[in-house]
């Protein structure tokens, strides 16, 4: 999965021109009104999405405190799946448990 964010100076006027080994068309910007336009690129549910964002800020943070434990080591990459299916993750994590216990 890849994708694109382009900032355009007048985001209603003119086309976009995709033309590429996979898929090829052409879209009027002032059609992006909140659907998706979706172009088929070759079968195998491969497809390209074109969708306009909200002007307004939608960013949002999460923090999370959450307490594992494990007995001896462990190698973790704690990871979040975000709502569209991209994956983030953190580097690889190695833990030892203190003999004792602390």
């Amino acid at each position: 999965m890849a994708g694109i964010d382009l900032w355009l100076d007048d985001a209603w006027r003119g086309a976009l021109t995709i033309d590429s080994n996979i898929v090829s068309g052409k879209l009027e910007l002032a059609r992006l009104k909140g659907e998706k336009i979706i172009f088929d690129a070759g079968g195998l549910g491969r497809q390209l999405s074109v969708y306009r964002l909200p002007e307004a800020d939608w960013s949002r943070r999460v923090v999370l405190d959450h307490q594992v434990t494990f007995p001896g080591r462990i190698r973790a990459a704690p990871t979040a799946q975000q709502m569209y299916g991209l994956d983030r993750w953190s580097a690889s994590h190695v833990r030892f448990r203190n003999p004792s216990g602390r």
